[in-house]
C-alpha cells in the first residue's frame, strides 16, 4: 500500500538516488527514512550526513528512522550481513552502536531503538531474494553473477 493512501494528511517526497549525491530538500523536513543505505558510506561520510541532517535539513523536532542490519551485540554478523560479504558485495559492516555514536556526537538524541529479529532461511533462495543483493553491490553484477557467486560460496 501506498504512503498516501495510509496518510492522506502526510505530504511525502520520495529520493531514489545515491547518498552520497542527495542534496536533501529546499526546506526542513519532519522525518528521514535512511533504509539499507549506510552501508555503502564510511565513518567519516555516514557522520557528515548526520551533521548535514541535523544542521540543514530537519526541524528541530524532526525524527530520523534508520534500518539497518548490523552486527549482533555479540559481534556474530546477521545472516544478511553474512551473505553481503560471502558475495563481496560490501567490504564493511556497521554495527548499532557505531550509528548511535555517530549521531550522538553531532547533536541527536535517542529517543527509541528497536531490535528486530527474524528468520531468513537461505537454503534455497530464489532470484527475487537474490536480487536483494544487486541492490548491496558496488560493482555492475548482474542477476546471474550474484546466483553463481551465491552458489560457489556454499
Amino acid at each position: 500500500m501506498k504512503l498516501a493512501e495510509r496518510l492522506p494528511n502526510v505530504r511525502s517526497v520520495v529520493f531514489q538516488e545515491t547518498i552520497q549525491q542527495w542534496q536533501g530538500v529546499d526546506q526542513p523536513v519532519d522525518v528521514v527514512l535512511l533504509f539499507h543505505v549506510l552501508y555503502h558510506l564510511n565513518l567519516q561520510e555516514r557522520t557528515a550526513l548526520y551533521k548535514r541532517q541535523f544542521e540543514t535539513i530537519l526541524h528541530s523536532s524532526s525524527y530520523v528512522f534508520i534500518l539497518i542490519h548490523p552486527l549482533h551485540t555479540s559481534g556474530e554478523p546477521s545472516v544478511y550481513c553474512r551473505i553481503i560479504h560471502q558475495l563481496k558485495s560490501l567490504t564493511q559492516t556497521i554495527t548499532d552502536r557505531e550509528v548511535l555514536d555517530s549521531m550522538l556526537s553531532v547533536g541527536y538524541e535517542l529517543c527509541y531503538e528497536r531490535m528486530y529479529h527474524c528468520h531468513l532461511n537461505v537454503e534455497d533462495p530464489d532470484d527475487t531474494f537474490l536480487s536483494l543483493f544487486l541492490l548491496a553491490d558496488d560493482s555492475s553484477s548482474s542477476l546471474e553473477s550474484i546466483v553463481v557467486r551465491f552458489h560457489n560460496t556454499r
